[in-house]
């Protein structure tokens, strides 16, 4: 102890004399509390903290150890803290940071055992805390079913002054403002110096940024005259990585006399379009349109799909006050122009390239052109590269999801989940047998055939109840409801499946297996279920499933059930065959030898949002992360969560609530309807789509290699990047790109 003590206090002293941007925080056991059975002591590395095994009683919920916080952090943007995962069992721990009032926010992060990490929490949030009276961060655990101890190595707050303004003067200097470059890169070493207080230079600086977004206009215009001088709109393009906002906050997208896609056959590939309306003059029917794109040998792809991209509005949310306000989302396919975009506003468009199995290889030259009535147009010209090598009909990795019913889906739900399959390759038959608590509704088989044609590679037999959905079944009881009945009974009376689902299941599955097993769908066919299930429900779930396999042997079942062990500390070990954990708490060690032991692992996502999520973390989720991660497949639990909106009949403005649930902005709704039954996908759908087709490509690549074509050279290579790819979240769009580029390279050069 005493030795902690002394290191602690001269890091502590060092720390503060050495670096004006970071202050430590105590993590000593006396100035911590602790709540549930949360135990604490001092070691030579840091606090040691053990957060036991819930009871499930409100004495254990929720193990919590808290610190304080100084009265200063409103000086500071960001709580960092270090800390390992060193016993027990864990995927993730929650922080919940508390202002003097009601003020609160709250999150999960992702642990790896063994593995030192570091997390960093922007607590700069207006309307949500009052951050001159912060109070508390606290690290704790909800209802856990394992033992974790955990190591924090460090506690402090940051600020983020010297990125911000290194960030800043680089971009005025890109820009040619060398001056107030250099009055920008200045300013950490006056708050070193004592000149300025944090507080006063991140005003600083929020100031200069609000300047740098109409300067970087007036850039875009500028070098937007020089090469499309016919239009007084300005215009830049991007590919489907880029996230520009109809105000112009955050990165533009780079002006260019022409611009490149790249794609394989039987692939979709998008590019965004970008016009900036004059300062003084609304841009009046601003439209799109794709003339003929062919090679010099006359071969020609399928006419582009191009459309205006609509704008929704974030009023809430869980991020910082700057993720609020306009974004571009859903695609506007029912219509090819804008009838009006207001002076200063940008408006986006999306053009589709697809190309078929039977495309020819190539480089295709064509324009995509945008006219106005009152402010010229331009001829955009472009190239689109055919790679040399087709993307299999079926997605190479596994999907599944439901579709939700609403009122702007009406009578159109068959026809979306053709959609979903056709366009997106995303597997459309319902997870959840299209009813938690009432009675199963089950496709004809023949729906399955038919979209195995299509690329169909899953799909779910019949949804398990958890068995309070059991218990509770044509009951009339709200799901909130039926989780507080279930609590309320003993352990003894938690211990069976409801006798009557029982039954009901083997009745289904009798009649059900044979009809697959003749129709030849047995090899992609499970059943999901016990959604999220908690550890009470786990001894009722063994009793369903040992009664099952006694007469199913053959059936596999993958579950989101909460136990983050994959079995390996838990009794469902013997219950489930797949696990599927959420992305941020998958973890690849305990992944792999779940799979030793011949259990899947995927992962489910209930994010990808319109303003927390950048889209190509969206398209990396599916891609290249997922490839590293060896997942065996993905889940979101819907596609469709529209709630009362409307269909979608204007652009810009759509008038679409992004608010799928409270709290998350397109979490679960990555479609959304337009006029007359017309589906709309948004950008976010078309990040999914993308990440499956690069799924696609890591696959391709690690076969030629299993098949050793292809130079030495170009296998290393193969191999290095192969190696290279990372399942942990934080990939970056100009990363992506060009790891696209090297993968679409590489396989043309090992298909020769």
């Amino acid at each position: 102890m005493k030795s902690f003590l002394a290191v602690w206090a001269v890091l502590f002293s060092l720390s503060c004399a050495g670096d004006i941007f970071l202050q430590p925080l105590s993590i000593l056991p006396e100035a911590v509390a602790l709540k549930c059975g949360a135990t604490v002591e001092s070691l030579p590395a840091g606090l040691q903290i053990i957060l036991p095994k819930s009871d499930g009683s409100p004495e254990t919920r929720w193990p919590t150890v808290t610190f304080s916080l100084p009265n200063n952090a409103a000086d500071y943007d960001r709580i960092v803290l270090k800390m390992t995962l060193t016993g027990g069992v864990a995927s993730k721990f929650s922080y919940i940071i508390r202002d003097a009032g009601d003020g609160r926010f709250h999150a999960a992060c992702a642990v790896e055992s063994g593995l030192l990490t570091e997390y960093e929490i922007e607590y700069q949030r207006p309307g949500v805390v009052e951050v001159d009276k912060l109070r508390t961060f606290a690290v704790y655990q909800s209802n856990p079913v394992h033992e974790s101890v955990f190591l924090i190595h460090s506690l402090a707050l940051h600020s983020v002054v010297p990125a911000q303004a290194a960030e800043l003067a680089a971009a005025y200097r890109q820009a040619g403002n060398t001056v107030l470059a250099d009055r920008i890169a200045a300013l950490p070493e006056q708050v070193r110096a004592g000149v300025l207080s944090l507080s006063a230079t991140r005003a600083q600086l929020r100031a200069y940024a609000q300047q740098y977004d109409v300067e970087k206009l007036s850039q875009w215009r500028e070098k937007s005259r020089g090469v499309y001088p016919q239009a007084r709109f300005a215009l830049s393009a991007q590919d489907g990585l880029a996230r520009v906002r109809p105000g112009g906050e955050g990165v533009l997208a780079p002006v260019s006399p022409g611009y490149a896609v790249q794609l394989a056959r039987h692939e979709r590939e998008g590019l965004q379009i970008f016009a900036l309306a004059p300062q003084d003059t609304p841009v009046l029917n601003l439209s799109i349109r794709a003339e003929k794109f062919s090679t010099a040998g006359g071969a020609e792809l399928p006419p582009p799909e191009v459309a205006p991209i609509g704008t929704v509005m974030v009023v809430s949310g869980k991020g910082t006050a700057a993720a609020l306000g306009e974004y571009f989302d859903p695609i506007c396919e029912f219509t090819s122009a804008v009838p009006e975009l207001a002076p200063g506003r940008i408006q986006a468009f999306h053009c589709r390239f697809r190309t078929r199995p039977e495309t020819p290889p190539g480089v295709y030259r064509g324009h995509i052109v945008l006219e106005s009535e009152n402010c010229g147009s331009a001829q955009i010209p472009l190239t689109v590269t055919v790679w040399n090598f087709t993307l299999p009909l079926a997605a190479t990795i596994r999907t599944a999801t439901s579709v939700y019913g609403s009122r702007a889906m009406g009578k159109h739900r068959q026809a979306f989940q053709t959609y979903l399959l056709q366009e997106y390759r995303i597997n459309p038959f319902s997870i959840y047998s299209e009813t938690a608590y009432g009675e199963p509704v089950l496709p004809p088989v023949v729906e399955y055939l038919q979209a195995r044609k299509i690329g169909l590679n899953f799909l779910p037999i019949l949804y398990l109840k958890l068995p309070r959905q059991a218990l509770h079944s044509n009951r009339g009881l709200k799901p909130a409801e039926s989780k507080a009945a279930w609590d309320k009974l003993t352990p003894e009376q938690q211990r069976f499946y409801p006798a009557d689902w029982k039954q009901r299941y083997h009745e289904i599955l009798r009649q059900r297996l044979p009809e697959l097993k003749t129709a030849g769908l047995m090899d992609i066919a499970y059943c999901y279920g016990f959604d999220e299930a908690t550890q009470s429900e786990w001894p009722a779930i063994a009793d369903l499933v040992s009664s099952l396999r006694r007469e199913f042997p053959e059936l596999r079942i993958i579950s989101t059930a909460g136990d983050y062990s994959y079995g390996a500390d838990s009794i469902l070990n013997e219950v489930l065959d797949g696990w599927i954990p959420g992305i941020s708490y998958y973890s690849p060690k305990d992944a792999a030898a779940a799979r030793l032991r011949g259990k899947e692992v995927w992962y489910y996502t209930a994010g990808m949002t319109i303003d927390q999520n950048s889209l190509a973390e969206v398209r990396a989720s599916l891609g290249s992360r997922a490839y590293a991660a060896r997942v065996d497949g993905w889940l979101v639990w819907t596609v469709s969560r529209w709630g009362q909106n409307q269909p979608i009949n204007t652009v810009p403005a759509t008038g679409w609530n992004p608010e799928s649930y409270p709290g998350s902005n397109g979490g679960g709704s990555y479609f959304c309807m337009g006029p007359e039954g017309r589906f709309l996908p948004t950008v976010r759908a078309e990040a999914i789509r993308d990440g499956i087709e690069d799924h696609a490509y890591f696959t391709l690549l690690a076969r030629a290699l299993s098949e050793n074509r292809g130079g030495p050279e170009a296998r290393q290579q193969a191999a290095a990047l192969l190696q290279s790819l990372t399942p942990q979240a934080g990939t970056s769009a100009a990363d992506l790109r060009l790891l696209r580029i090297k993968t679409g390279t590489l396989l043309e050069e090992l298909s020769k």
